[in-house]
């Protein structure tokens, strides 16, 4: 029995990390040259948010582009993707996507500030909640919308 709930709030915590993952794109804007065709997430070493991630996503769109999910194993071709999720054992990686205009999402990331993670999510309280570095950001030529800002943890 333990296991069966165990498995039903690690579906809901993904869940919740895909429906973060599709909002993030509504208040994000890229620079002009990833601004049409689909919109690419990858997800590396995350296969349990992969799934969740491509049943969210299936058939929507945003700004009327489809959106693509890909399971990396590798950042060889991140500069391709507009979002990248990386798995816990993976936040390291994120320093090489630091100047690239590709929006760097964790999950339970010790910190944040200059490490090259752009927005991550953490529990609080029984809640998921989101923190975004700014500066990481606006080195990677993204905008973020001041009512995302509003909502979140900002660290400068």
């Amino acid at each position: 029995m333990g296991s069966t709930v165990r498995a039903e709030v690690v579906a809901d915590i993904n869940e919740v990390k895909a429906a973060y993952i599709y909002n993030f794109l509504k208040y994000t804007t890229w620079p002009d040259k990833l601004s049409e065709g689909p919109v690419h997430i990858g997800v590396l070493n995350e296969d349990a948010l992969f799934e969740k991630l491509s049943r969210v996503t299936s058939a929507k769109l945003i700004a009327n582009r489809p959106i693509l999910i890909t399971k990396l194993t590798s950042l060889k071709d991140a500069k391709h993707f507009h979002v990248i999720f990386l798995g816990p054992n993976e936040v390291d990686a994120a320093r090489q996507l630091r100047t690239l205009p590709v929006l760097v999402v964790t999950y339970k990331a010790s910190k944040i500030e200059g490490t090259g993670i752009m927005i991550n999510l953490y529990e609080d309280g029984g809640n998921i909640k989101f923190e975004i570095d700014v500066s990481t950001i606006s080195d990677s030529q993204l905008k973020v919308s001041s009512q995302l800002l509003k909502l979140a943890k900002v660290v400068k």
